[in-house]
């Protein structure tokens, strides 16, 4: 299920934006990610009408088919597509004679091993949480892409239970930082036996607003899956 979400999202992110490139998209802990290869960072605003899209195309209850392919054919044929990833992946991972296993919904096809749904209506209950940083195939010396995270449980409750469930971790995590109150930091230009506020990251007290300084997002690195996708 939560593959095959995974697939929903890619078809929907290039329904949305032709120009993305797929990479891979395994699961997680209670969840997946796709990575993606776009021009420009994807914001808040574009998660949400990719997820918007996820559910039109869930609504479509569109057939999942698997056919197969040889190697080469297969390489010719995401190299076709613009997929440059994938032909890649396949080029690189797949050992010659081996044959190649796709997956399509309606008019979208990705490199995959499955099992999948019989179908997307089957899917539905998801969210998408985050978009972070990474390496292709975990090396920082090849291009960065954009990692779109996500959620899929078997019905709407499960789903609304987990996500409860993150947002009460998420108080209790910030009473126990009130509660411990500010660090101590014994700074520059402070004497013996005397404490200094302890300086944010543009060089300012803590207790002062940094000015224009935004938070650079985290980059994650992560080897290349052999699951294909």
């Amino acid at each position: 299920m939560r593959h095959s979400t995974a697939h929903l999202l890619a078809q929907a992110t290039q329904r949305l934006f032709p120009e993305a490139q797929v990479t891979i998209g395994p699961v997680v802990d209670n969840g997946f990610y796709y990575d993606f290869a776009y021009q420009r960072p994807f914001t808040p605003e574009d998660l949400a009408a990719i997820e918007a899209e996820m559910a039109k195309i869930v609504a479509e209850a569109l057939p999942v088919q698997r056919s197969v392919m040889a190697k080469d054919a297969a390489i010719d044929f995401f190299k076709a597509k613009g997929e440059l990833f994938k032909a890649e992946i396949i080029d690189d991972i797949i050992p010659p004679g081996e044959e190649i296993s796709l997956y399509g919904q309606g008019d979208w096809v990705d490199l995959c091993r499955g099992p999948h749904v019989p179908n997307t209506g089957k899917l539905g209950s998801f969210k998408l949480m985050k978009v972070a940083g990474a390496y292709w195939r975990g090396d920082s010396k090849n291009q960065q892409l954009q990692r779109i995270y996500g959620t899929a449980w078997l019905n709407k409750k499960d789903l609304a239970a987990y996500l409860t469930q993150l947002e009460e971790a998420r108080k209790r995590d910030h009473r126990h930082r009130q509660a411990a109150g500010p660090v101590p930091h014994a700074g520059r230009g402070a004497g013996p036996g005397l404490l200094a506020p302890r300086a944010g990251r543009c060089g300012k007290p803590s207790n002062s607003t940094c000015a224009g300084s935004t938070a650079a997002p985290a980059t994650r690195r992560c080897a290349a899956r052999r699951s294909w996708t």
